[in-house]
C-alpha cells in the first residue's frame, strides 16, 4: 500500500510543533540553570544597559553616603547674592577663555566707585582661602576682595579680612587674588569683589572658597547680642518733672517742643521714613525706634537724607536704641544744642553714604555731627558706618554760639569704605575721654590721616572689637529693649 503523501501545510504544523517543544525544552533547562547560579552570576547575566544603570546608581548613592558622612566639606563653589550686590549682574561672556560661560560683571559709571559682587554660601567652621579669577574690561579698576561673615546678630556682616589690588584690562581671565579668612561661627560666610574705580569695569568669572584647617572647639564663637553681652548703659535717662508724652508717627517729621516742658517721645511701631527733627524741650527722652531713609528724589537736600537733628534743647536730650539706616541715608546724628546735655546710647548708624563717592559734590556724611555744639556730648554703645567720616567734632555752623563743652566717648565701634576719609575729627579746646573705641583704617592711609588730629584719641584701637559691633541691628531699632543702667 503505497503511502500518503505528506502535504506541505502539514509538514509546517509539524515543523512549527517541533521548534516549540524544543523552545520550551530549552527555557526549563535554562531555568535549571539559573536556579543553580549564584547571585553574582545571575547579575552579570543582566543586559549591559541594566549593568550600567546600576552601576551608576550604586556611585551615585555612596557619594551621597559620603557626603552625609563629610559635613566639613573642603571647596565650595559660591553664589552670587543679588540681594547684597550693588550693580553686579550675570552675563554670558562672548570671547576669550571663558567663552560663553556665565560670569557676573561689575561696573561703575564715570561718577560712582561703589558697585560690588558679593558671593555668600553656609559653610562650616574653620580657616577657609578664597580665590577670585575675574579680568578688567574697562579702565584699571582698584578691586577689594573682602570676606565677611554673617550671624542672625551681625546681619551686616563682620569684616575678617580684605585685600585690595589693580587689575589691568585683559582678553583672558587671570586670577584677581585670594584671601584667607578664620569662620569662627556656623553661619553665611561672604566674600565680596568690590569695584572700586569710577569708569571702569570688570567681570568675575568664579570665585571658590576651600577650606585650610579646622578651628579648635575652644576657639569657635557662638553668636549672642552684643548690647546684653555688655551689660547694662553708662547713663541713666534724666528724672522727668511731670512729662508730656507724644506718640510720634510716620507722618510727624518735625517736633516742635516747649523749653519750660520735658518730653517723652514714643516712637511708632513701623520705621520712620523722613529725616526727624527735634526742636526744643527741656529734658527730652525717647527710646526705641527705627528711621530708615529711602530714595529721596533726583535732586534732594542734605537735611531729607538725614537720620535725625537735634536743636535748641535746655537740659538733657536721651536718645537709647535707635536703628538709623536706608538706601538714601547721608547723614546720621546733627546736633544744634550748645544749652544741653546729649546722651546717645545703643545706637546703630548704618550705610551713611554720598551719591558723588568720588568727588562727594553732594555731602560729607557723617555718623554724628555736633556742628552747634553742646553743653556735653555724652556717647555709650555706638556701631556705625560712613562713606566719608566717622564722628565730625566741630562746632562751627550752628544757631548759637558753637561750643562744645565736652566729649565723652565709650564702647563705640566704626566701619569705613573704601572711600572713606577721617574716622574721628575733633577741633576745637575741650576735653575728650575715650574708652573702648575702635575704627577701621581706612585703605590706603595712615593712622594720623584716620585720626585728625591722633594725639587727641591716644586710646583709639584700630580694627574692630573681637566680638563683633557693639550694637548689632537685631539688638535695636522697633522691638527695643533696653538693658538698664549703671
Amino acid at each position: 500500500m503505497a503511502k500518503k503523501k505528506t502535504s506541505k501545510k502539514t509538514k509546517a504544523k509539524r515543523s512549527k510543533t517541533v521548534a516549540k517543544s524544543r523552545a520550551k525544552k530549552v527555557n526549563r533547562s535554562n531555568r535549571s540553570k539559573q536556579k543553580k547560579q549564584s547571585l553574582p552570576q545571575k547579575f552579570m547575566n543582566l543586559p549591559k544597559v541594566a549593568l550600567f544603570v546600576i552601576a551608576f546608581g550604586l556611585v551615585g548613592l555612596a557619594g551621597l553616603a559620603y557626603t552625609n558622612a563629610q559635613p566639613d566639606y573642603n571647596m565650595a563653589h559660591m553664589h552670587l547674592d543679588k540681594v547684597n550686590s550693588i550693580n553686579a549682574a550675570k552675563v554670558k561672556e562672548t570671547e576669550g577663555n571663558k567663552r560663553n560661560a556665565q560670569v557676573v560683571e561689575v561696573p561703575n559709571s564715570a561718577t560712582s566707585s561703589n558697585s560690588k559682587a558679593t558671593f555668600s554660601r553656609d559653610v562650616p567652621t574653620g580657616s577657609w582661602q578664597a580665590c577670585a579669577i575675574g579680568k578688567a574690561t574697562k579702565g584699571s579698576p582698584s578691586v577689594t576682595l573682602r570676606g565677611r561673615e554673617w550671624t542672625s546678630q551681625h546681619q551686616n556682616g563682620i569684616d575678617l579680612a580684605k585685600t585690595t589690588f589693580t587689575l589691568e584690562q585683559s582678553s583672558d581671565y587671570q586670577e584677581i587674588g585670594c584671601i584667607t579668612v578664620d569662620h569662627t561661627n556656623s553661619s553665611t560666610l561672604a566674600f565680596y569683589v568690590e569695584n572700586n574705580s569710577p569708569d571702569t569695569s570688570l567681570r568675575v568669572s568664579i570665585i571658590v572658597v576651600s577650606k585650610v584647617n579646622d578651628i579648635p572647639a575652644s576657639e569657635v564663637s557662638v553668636s549672642t547680642s552684643s548690647a546684653s553681652e555688655n551689660g547694662e548703659l553708662t547713663w541713666a535717662p534724666p528724672q522727668l518733672d511731670n512729662p508730656t508724652t507724644i506718640d510720634l508717627n510716620t507722618e510727624n517729621w518735625t517736633v516742635k517742643l516747649d523749653d519750660s516742658k520735658d518730653y517723652i517721645l514714643n516712637m511708632p511701631d513701623e520705621p520712620v521714613t523722613r529725616a526727624l527733627v527735634i526742636v526744643g524741650g527741656r529734658d527730652v527722652v525717647m527710646v526705641g525706634g527705627e528711621i530708615a531713609i529711602p530714595h529721596q528724589g533726583s535732586d534732594p537736600s542734605i537735611s531729607s537724607r538725614t537720620g535725625l537733628k537735634l536743636k535748641n534743647q535746655k537740659g538733657t536730650v536721651h536718645i537709647e536704641g535707635l536703628l538709623i539706616h536706608g538706601k538714601d541715608i547721608s547723614e546720621g546724628i546733627q546736633i544744634d544744642a550748645d544749652d544741653a546735655i546729649v546722651q546717645l546710647q545703643n545706637l546703630r548708624v548704618w550705610n551713611l553714604h554720598a551719591r558723588d563717592q568720588d568727588g562727594f559734590t553732594d555731602n560729607h556724611p557723617d555718623v554724628v555731627q555736633p556742628y552747634g555744639g553742646a553743653q556735653e556730648l555724652r556717647i555709650d554703645m555706638l556701631t556705625g558706618e560712613s562713606d566719608y567720616q566717622g564722628m565730625f567734632l566741630v562746632a562751627n555752623a550752628g544757631s548759637g554760639p558753637n561750643e562744645l563743652g565736652a566729649v565723652k566717648l565709650s564702647r563705640i565701634n566704626l566701619h569705613a569704605t573704601p572711600t572713606t576719609r577721617y574716622m574721628l575729627w575733633k577741633s576745637g579746646d575741650y576735653p575728650v575721654t575715650t574708652n573702648e573705641v575702635y575704627v577701621d583704617r581706612p585703605d590706603g592711609r595712615t593712622w594720623d590721616k584716620t585720626l585728625r588730629y591722633v594725639e587727641d584719641f591716644p586710646d583709639v584701637k584700630e580694627g574692630q572689637p573681637a566680638n563683633g559691633d557693639f550694637v548689632p541691628e537685631t539688638a535695636v531699632g522697633l522691638n527695643y529693649e533696653s538693658p538698664g543702667y549703671k
